[in-house]
């Protein structure tokens, strides 16, 4: 994982990533497919859902992936989960369950509070915050609080 300064902040976010996609001489030596890199950076930093190939990937549907991927991904599956286990955050793929618990989360700074919403209902939580004060460690710490709670929320209130 990159340091926590970048994963702050959306854009440096999206830039690393964005690099550790590309083609290595070592490791995965055909980086994420093209076709994927910016479908697979708006899942991870903005919580958006992907197309039903990279969701097959991401909840570790082999059989599922295998049966959507077009003529180039069927050969990428390797590069694709490389990039996941390395560079990915845990908790947004493996298993269906963490893609759910990834895609429930919509966070959004406002300027004076952090606010989680559930994508499913009306409910929301917020805690204020003072932007010219918090420091990014307590920033991280709101977030995480708010996620859980949100995670919480869903488990409770919208089980499968």
């Amino acid at each position: 994982m990159p340091p926590l300064d970048v994963v702050q902040d959306p854009e440096k976010f999206r830039a690393w990533l964005h690099e550790q996609m590309q083609p290595r001489h070592h490791g995965y030596s055909h980086g994420v497919p093209e076709g994927l890199r910016e479908g697979l950076i708006r899942y991870i930093v903005d919580h958006i859902p992907t197309g039903s190939f990279l969701l097959a990937v991401l909840t570790n549907d082999l059989k599922e992936a295998c049966g959507r991927a077009d003529e180039e991904n069927k050969y990428r599956l390797f590069d694709l989960v490389y990039f996941l286990h390395n560079f990915a955050p845990s908790a947004c793929w493996g298993s269906k369950d963490q893609v759910r618990a990834w895609l429930e989360i919509r966070t959004r700074e406002e300027s004076d509070s952090i606010v989680a919403a559930c994508a499913r209902c009306e409910w929301t939580a917020r805690e204020a915050i003072d932007a010219d004060i918090v420091s990014p460690a307590e920033r991280v710490a709101v977030h995480t609080r708010l996620r859980q709670a949100l995670v919480d929320h869903v488990d409770r209130e919208h089980p499968e």
